[in-house]
């Protein structure tokens, strides 16, 4: 397949990400347009409910909160998420549980004291090649100019203790509901979202003198396991020109050859997609000892 238009110059890191695992399922989503809005699904509600609750939740003064505030706050954001999502009323309470205990846990393990900077917020930046990535964080904590160390996001009973933010540092806060995948401290550098989360924070506090020092994967569902990474003095640099490269080879693409692979049953573009579940010989393994 060989098209003449190519993929748009303002992406996200999803969309990154999608053309990494199939570049014909990316261009089936931004080039050809056909995939419409994302489904509507249990996991979804459940995950935009419970960082609907986070986000306002940390919008209440600190002397305020108390778990049961917590909770309330996923009550009380619950019904602008759920939408048709569940089939039944029992489907729906068993999920409303399941975040309730995901933030008990929360509740437990981190400080509630703390008063982000941002909270759900859209950032972008331009890139050396007239890209804009564009994401949103979770949350972005900070330590002002003349106010002290700020908060950690490494819980309190794990080794090493929680560290703190020196003045002018940025701790970006991603809440996971999906369950941890075989991810680690040493893979962030390489994730696009964090690279992108890295990248255009910093560019958009760098007027002020603040950068991004942290980036913290939080698993809810996985009794809140943290993914940190503590970001050196050259990887803001080396994520702007891993970003660079990965969109300029986004751009460039005309052909969009499909990866067929385990990804093809969970891709919403299967039933359109000649090259979904392909079969290379290669795969054709064959037991010794056959009876024929």
């Amino acid at each position: 397949m060989t098209v003449e238009q190519g993929m748009p110059r303002r992406l996200s890191p999803t969309a990154i990400d999608r053309y990494r695992e199939c570049p014909k399922a990316a261009w089936f989503q931004y080039v050809a347009k056909l995939g419409g809005k994302e489904p509507v699904n249990p996991h979804f509600a459940l995950g935009n409910a419970v960082h609907a609750a986070l986000d306002r939740f940390y919008g209440l003064d600190p002397q305020v909160r108390s778990r049961e505030l917590l909770e309330k706050c996923l009550r009380a954001v619950w019904a602008r998420h759920r939408g048709t999502a569940f089939h039944s009323r029992d489907e729906e309470a068993d999920y409303g549980r399941q975040g309730l205990r995901m933030l008990a846990t929360y509740w437990d393990r981190f400080d509630m004291s703390a008063v982000p900077l941002a909270r759900e917020r859209w950032f972008s930046v331009r890139l050396e090649n007239d890209v804009e990535i564009y994401c949103k964080a979770d949350r972005v904590d900070g330590s002002l100019p003349g106010h002290g160390p700020g908060p950690g996001q490494v819980p309190p009973d794990e080794e090493p203790p929680p560290t703190l933010l020196h003045e002018g540092e940025l701790e970006v806060v991603d809440y996971k509901t999906s369950r941890l995948w075989d991810l680690t401290v040493e893979d962030l550098p390489d994730e696009s979202p964090a690279q992108a989360y890295a990248v255009a924070v910093t560019d958009a506090y760098s007027k002020r003198g603040l950068h991004v020092s942290r980036l913290s994967y939080i698993f809810l569902a996985e009794d809140c396991q943290v993914v940190p990474w503590d970001l050196e003095e050259d990887d803001l640099a080396a994520a702007r020109e891993s970003l660079v490269e990965r969109t300029s080879r986004m751009l460039e693409d005309r052909d969009f050859d499909a990866n067929p692979g385990e990804h093809c049953s969970r891709c919403r573009f299967a039933d359109i997609c000649p090259e979904a579940g392909r079969v290379e010989p290669a795969e054709l393994v064959v037991p010794e000892g056959m009876p024929f």
